[in-house]
C-alpha cells in the first residue's frame, strides 16, 4: 500500500491543551496511511503514561466503531492530520473513492491495530533502551540481565550500601575529608539526621557524572591556582581591616566589618565573599555600596588583598575536591559494579552508556545494525515528554533520529511533544534544554514547529492565577540576589501566557499562606507528633525542616474544603514523599480518609512493625528490644518466641528458614499467620511489605538490609477517596474538581 507523507513535528504543549490527544491522532493518522504498528515507536516517560497512550487508541477506535458522532470527529482530526480535505474521508462517503493508502474507517484500523497488539511498541525510552540493548547483550558482555533499574531506585539500594560500606574502609583521612566537605556542601547547612544518608545521596547524585566521564582527564580540568598571600601578608590584611572598622562610625560598615574578620580569621572564605562587605567587592566589577551606604574608598583598598587571596583559596579547594571526587567515585565504582555483578542487575544509565558508547565502534552505520537485532525498521518516531529526556537518553536515540530526519520525503516522521515549563524530573537526569535545541534544528531544516496554548483542562480564573505567579517570576524578590535570578529570568522571558478554551467556565482560586512556615521535610526525617513546632523540643538546626505548625493549618483547610463541598475531588500537592506521609496522618486524625499515592510508608501499622523486629532479631541474636516487642506481638507464638531467653535460639532458626526458603517466603508465611488478627488496614500494609520482600530478597544479603529499604519506602495508596495525597510528579496530567 502506498502511504501518504507526514512531516516531521515538533509539539511544545501548555498543561492540558491535548498534549497526549495530539499524539494518539498522529498515530492513527500513521495507521491510517498504512503504517505497519511494528514501523512506530511512540515513547513516554512513565508505564503509566504508555498504557494510556494504548487505551486511548483502543478506546477511540472503539467508540468510532460504535458512535456515528464519534466516527466522524475521528475522520476529522485524521484529515486534519494529514492535510486531507475532511469530506474525503468521513465513513458517511464510504462509497467514494478513497484516496491510495488513506482509510479512515474506524473498524478496519481497530481491527488491524488489534492483530497486531504484540508488534506494538509503546513504552518509556528506557524500556526501549533495553529490548535494543538485549539484542546486544553478548557484545556488551551482559550475557545475563536479571534486573534493570536506575541507580537511585530501591531495589538498587542495599547494593549501593555494601558499595559505600567497602569504599570508606579503604579510604584516607585527606579522602574523607573532602567527602565530608562535599556533603556539606551539596546540603548547604541544612539538618541532616543520618551522615550515611548524606553519603549515599550525594553519591548518587555524582554517580552518573561519573560514568559519563570516567576519564581523570576532565575532572583535573580546573587547575589549581597559584598565588594568595602568605601567612604573615594575610595576618596584616586582616589586622588592616580590623583597625580601620575599630576607628569607623558607621554602625552596618562596623557590624560587618566584625563578621568579615571573624570568618577570616578562621579561614571561612566562602563566607567572606558570601556575606558582610566582601559579597558586593567579590563582584566584577565590584560594587562599591553595602546596604544604603557608600563603601569608602581606603576600605575598598584594604579589602581587595583579602578578597583576592578567598578567590584564589577557593579556587584551591574546588580544584582539589574535584580530583579527590573522582578518586572517590572511581573507588565507589569498583565496589558498585561488582555487586551489581553479583546481583545480576544493570542500571538503565549502563544501557544508554553502552549504547552511545560502545556501539558506534562496533558498526558504521548503528542504526541498520540496531534495526537488523530487533528484527523491525523504525520509520516513525513519537516521542512523548521530551522535555525530561536525558542526555544520555538523547545521544543513544541520536543515530536513530538523526536517521529519520535526513529523509525529506516524507516517507519517515518525527513527532515529538512535551513542555519545558513541566520539565520536573532534572533530578532523574531530564534536560529541558533539549526541547529549544531540537526546535532550533526544525527550523533551520524547514520542518513544522508548533504550540498548543489553549486549555481543555482548567477554568479561566485558575490559568490567570498561574500566569500572574509563573509569568512575574523575574521580578519576584525571593530570587534576588541568589543562584536562582538568572534562570527564573529565562524561565519569564520564554512564558507564554494559557488561556482556557471555555472562556465561561466557572472557576475559583484563593492564594492563601498559614504564616507557619519553618521550612520543608527531607526523606529521612523521623517521625514526629503533629503538635505546633513550638512544643516539640529539638535543636534549633533542626526546626528549618519541620513543618509542623504549617502542615496542621494546611489539614484544617483540607478538612473544610471536603466537609462543604461532598461532591468535590480534592488534590493535595506536596513537594516531597515525606511531607505526604505527614500530611496522610493529619487528614486521617481529622477525620478524612484520603488517598496517598507515592506518599505513604508502611512502618505506620503495627503488623509490619513487628515482622520488621523479627527480621532484627534474625540479625542480631542480642538484640533485646525486638526479641521484647516480638515475644508480645501476636507474631510471638507463630514463630515460637513467648520469652526473650529464647531468642538466640529463635534468631538462629529464622536465619536458617530465610536460607532455606527464601526471605519473600517466609515473611509471607508470617503474614498469612497475622492475617486473623488484622483489619483490612492492617492486610494492605502487610501485603506492602511482601511486595517489598518479592522485589528485593534476591538481592538481600542479611534479613536487617529488607529492614532499612522498608522504614524508607514510599508506597502509593490510590484508594477510591474525596481526598488525593500526591507529589508534583505524580500530579502531572491529573484532574480535580
Amino acid at each position: 500500500m502506498t502511504t501518504l507523507a507526514l512531516n516531521h513535528r515538533l509539539v511544545r504543549a501548555d498543561a492540558g491543551t491535548g498534549k497526549t490527544y495530539s499524539l494518539t491522532v498522529r498515530y492513527l493518522g500513521l495507521l491510517s496511511r498504512g503504517v505497519e504498528p511494528s514501523r512506530i515507536v511512540a515513547s513516554t516517560f512513565t508505564r503509566k503514561a504508555a498504557g494510556e497512550i494504548l487505551e486511548r487508541l483502543l478506546r477511540r477506535l472503539a467508540e468510532a466503531v460504535l458512535d456515528a458522532d464519534a466516527a466522524r470527529r475521528l475522520a476529522l482530526d485524521l484529515a486534519a492530520e494529514g492535510g486531507e480535505p475532511a469530506g474525503a474521508s468521513e465513513p458517511a462517503r464510504a462509497g467514494e473513492p478513497a484516496r491510495a493508502g488513506f482509510t479512515a474507517d474506524p473498524k478496519r484500523l481497530l481491527e488491524g491495530l488489534a492483530r497486531q497488539l504484540s508488534a506494538v511498541s509503546i513504552s518509556t525510552l528506557d524500556a526501549f533502551f533495553h529490548r535494543i540493548v538485549r539484542s546486544f547483550r553478548f557484545e556488551l558482555g551482559l550475557a545475563r540481565i536479571a534486573t534493570v533499574g536506575a541507580v537511585s531506585d530501591r531495589v538498587v539500594e542495599p547494593l549501593r550500601w555494601r558499595a559505600l560500606e567497602a569504599m570508606l574502609e579503604e579510604l584516607s583521612g585527606d579522602d574523607i575529608s573532602n567527602l565530608a566537605e562535599l556533603v556539606s556542601r551539596v546540603y548547604r547547612g541544612d539538618a541532616l539526621r543520618s551522615v550515611a544518608v548524606g553519603l549515599d545521596s550525594v553519591l548518587v547524585q555524582l554517580y552518573q557524572r561519573y560514568l559519563e566521564t570516567p576519564e581523570p582527564e576532565p575532572w583535573r580540568r580546573l587547575l589549581i591556582p597559584e598565588g594568595g598571600l602568605d601567612e604573615p601578608a594575610l595576618e596584616w590584611a586582616i589586622d588592616a581591616v580590623a583597625m580601620f572598622g575599630a576607628r569607623c562610625d558607621r554602625r552596618n560598615l562596623v557590624k560587618a566589618i566584625e563578621r568579615d574578620i571573624e570568618q577570616a580569621r578562621s579561614r571561612d572564605w566562602r563566607g567572606l565573599i558570601k556575606d558582610g562587605l566582601g559579597k558586593p567587592l567579590s563582584e566584577s566589577p565590584p560594587r562599591l555600596v553595602y546596604g544604603q551606604s557608600e563603601i569608602p574608598a581606603p576600605l575598598v583598598e584594604l579589602y581587595r588583598p583579602l578578597v583576592d587571596h578567598a578567590r584564589v583559596e577557593i579556587l584551591r579547594r574546588l580544584a582539589e575536591q574535584t580530583r579527590a571526587s573522582h578518586r572517590l567515585l572511581e573507588a565507589f565504582d569498583r565496589h558498585f559494579e561488582r555487586e551489581r555483578r553479583r546481583a545480576g542487575l544493570v542500571l538503565y544509565s549502563d544501557l544508554v552508556l553502552e549504547l552511545s558508547r560502545r556501539l558506534p565502534q562496533r558498526s558504521a552505520d548503528l542504526a541498520s545494525e540496531i534495526y537488523y537485532r530487533l528484527d523491525a525498521r523504525v520509520e516513525h518516531l513519537l516521542l512523548d515528554e521530551l522535555q525530561d529526556t536525558s542526555l544520555e537518553q538523547w545521544r543513544a536515540l541520536s543515530p536513530l533520529v538523526e536517521e529519520i530526519l535526513a529523509y525529506g520525503d516524507g516517507s519517515r516522521s518525527l513527532y515529538a511533544v512535551g513542555d519545558p515549563k513541566q520539565s520536573i524530573y532534572g533530578w532523574r537526569g531530564g534536560c529541558a534544554e533539549l526541547f529549544d535545541e531540537l526546535g532550533d534544528r526544525f527550523r533551520e531544516r524547514g520542518h513544522e514547529v508548533m504550540a498548543l496554548g489553549a486549555s481543555y483542562r482548567s477554568a479561566p480564573a485558575v490559568l490567570e492565577a498561574v500566569n500572574a505567579v509563573f509569568g512575574t517570576l523575574a521580578d519576584s524578590g525571593a530570587f534576588a540576589d541568589t543562584a536562582l535570578a538568572g534562570p527564573a529570568a529565562r524561565f519569564a522571558a520564554r512564558f507564554e501566557p494559557h488561556r482556557a478554551i471555555d472562556s465561561e467556565r466557572l472557576g475559583y482560586v484563593r492564594l492563601e499562606t498559614s504564616e507557619r512556615w519553618e521550612g520543608e521535610f527531607v526523606d529521612d526525617d523521623p517521625l514526629l507528633p503533629g503538635e505546633p513546632i513550638e512544643a516539640v523540643e529539638v535543636e534549633p538546626t533542626v526546626e528549618s525542616t519541620r513543618p509542623l505548625a504549617h502542615l496542621g493549618y494546611a489539614a484544617d483547610r483540607i478538612a473544610e474544603i471536603a466537609h462543604r463541598c461532598p461532591a468535590a475531588s480534592v488534590g493535595v500537592l506536596v513537594q516531597t514523599n515525606r511531607t505526604a506521609a505527614e500530611v496522610l496522618d493529619r487528614l486521617r486524625d481529622r477525620g478524612i480518609e484520603a488517598s496517598g499515592e507515592g506518599g505513604a510508608g508502611i512502618t505506620d501499622d503495627p503488623a509490619v512493625t513487628a515482622i520488621l523486629s523479627a527480621l532484627r532479631l534474625a540479625d542480631h541474636p542480642g538484640d533485646t528490644v525486638s526479641a521484647h516487642h516480638v515475644a508480645h506481638s501476636p507474631l510471638g507464638p507463630i514463630l515460637g518466641l513467648q520469652r526473650e531467653s529464647s531468642a538466640s535460639t529463635v534468631s538462629r532458626r529464622l536465619r536458617r528458614e530465610i536460607m532455606d526458603r527464601g526471605l519473600a517466603d517466609v515473611l509471607a508465611r508470617w503474614a498469612v499467620g497475622l492475617l486473623p488478627e488484622c483489619d483490612p488496614r492492617n492486610a494492605r500494609r502487610l501485603a506492602q511489605l511482601l511486595e517489598l520482600a518479592d522485589l528485593h530478597g534476591s538481592a538481600l544479603d542479611r534479613p536487617g538490609e529488607l529492614v532499612r529499604i522498608a522504614e524508607t519506602a514510599r508506597v502509593e495508596e490510590p484508594l477510591p477517596a474525596q481526598v488525593r495525597v500526591m507529589t508534583v510528579h505524580k500530579a502531572k496530567g491529573l484532574e480535580f474538581d
